[in-house]
This record gives structure tokens, sequence and C-alpha cells, in this order.
């Protein structure tokens, strides 16, 4: 089953890493109500091995140049030196870049085995499996970010995907549930739009 045009939307302004535009170049924590400059605390860049350091930058220089394909060699290689997870999600965001999304996928996973609280890979993995239309799979991982996480931006933000799943699926009593719980992240202006927009089409269904 391929996703519907409103759910490609969705998840392609959500998707956390700093190879991506608009909201999705930031990165987002728990106070993100206060914050101007949306730093995820659970993505780790501080590298200590400066060859590490340098194939990761030499990542995000081809990545920026649509040279996808060094881009990814690079961030390899990088791993092989040290492994981060802000590594791991660039990795995994690059070759969802070109569609791939089964070593996507598998980068994500990787990645959380290694870094088993980065919810910027739980949610860019829920993402993706979404993408491809694995609805079940996609739920998974939000629930596990839900049920893990005490940090209420994440779980409102996994609320807030849900209820598109869900909308997606014509679970209309699911989308209005998950879209409650979602409600407060419309505070902030990032996702005003966002949540608007999920908001009309639950409520007109």
């Amino acid at each position: 089953m391929k996703p519907n045009i409103f759910l490609i939307y969705l998840f392609l302004v959500s998707s956390c890493g700093k190879g991506q535009d608009e909201i999705g170049r930031n990165n987002f924590n728990s106070t993100y109500y206060n914050s101007e400059t949306f730093q995820a605390e659970d993505l780790r860049y501080d590298f200590k091995i400066p060859a590490a350091q340098k194939h990761y930058e030499e990542g995000r220089r081809f990545y920026e140049e649509k040279e996808f394909t060094k881009a990814i060699e690079s961030y390899k290689s990088s791993l092989q030196i040290e492994k981060r997870s802000g590594t791991y999600n660039e990795l995994g965001m690059t070759y969802r870049t070109i569609k791939d999304s089964v070593n996507s996928i598998n980068t994500f996973k990787e990645g959380i085995r290694s870094s088993a609280n980065s919810w910027s890979l739980y949610f860019n993995l829920a993402n993706t499996y979404a993408a491809v239309g694995d609805y079940e799979n996609a739920k998974k991982y939000f629930e596990q970010i839900i049920t893990k996480t005490d940090q209420k931006f994440w779980k409102e933000y996994s609320y807030l995907n849900l209820s598109a799943i869900y909308y997606n699926e014509r679970d209309i009593d699911k989308a209005k549930e998950f879209l409650e719980k979602s409600k407060n992240i419309q505070n902030n202006e990032k996702f005003e739009k966002l949540y608007n927009s999920i908001k009309q089409k639950v409520e007109s269904y």
C-alpha cells in the first residue's frame, strides 16, 4: 500500500536531520516551547577522533553538493572510526534522499542499537517506514518513542504523526484521539501550520 499525498507531505516536512529543508533542517528537543536553536540533545556530533570528524564533514559537504554516493561513503568511513548518532542519522537520511529505503531503515536501526536514547533515529526510522507505506512498523517505532521518553516534544510530535497515519488508514476515531494528545505542539509557530493541516483533514472527514 502506497502512502497518499497527505501523508507524503507530512513526512517530507517532519523528518529530523541536518540535511533537511525547512522544519526538517532543524532538530528538536523537549525545550522547544522556549528554544530558538532547536538543536537535538539526542544526536551527537562531538567527535573525539579527528579522522572521524573529517570524514563526517566531507559527507556533509558532498551531501550539500548532491554527491550522495560520495556522501554515503564518507559517512560510512566516519562510522568505521567512531560511532556517533548524528552520523548514523545523516547516513540514514542520505539513503532516504536517494530512495534507498532498505539501507535507510537498516542504518537507523543500527544507530538505535548504538545509541538507544536517540529519539531522532527512532523518529526518522518510523517516518521512513511510513513513507514506503509500512504503517504497522511506523506505528511501532512512534509508540516506542512515546513509551520510552519523558520528553514532551517527542511524545507530542509522535502523537501528531500517529494521527496522520490513522487518518490514512481511515481510522478517524484514533486519528482524533492522537490529534488531541498532540494539541500543545501547535503553540510553537514551527508546527502550527502542520498541526492545523492535519486537524482540518481529520475533522472534515
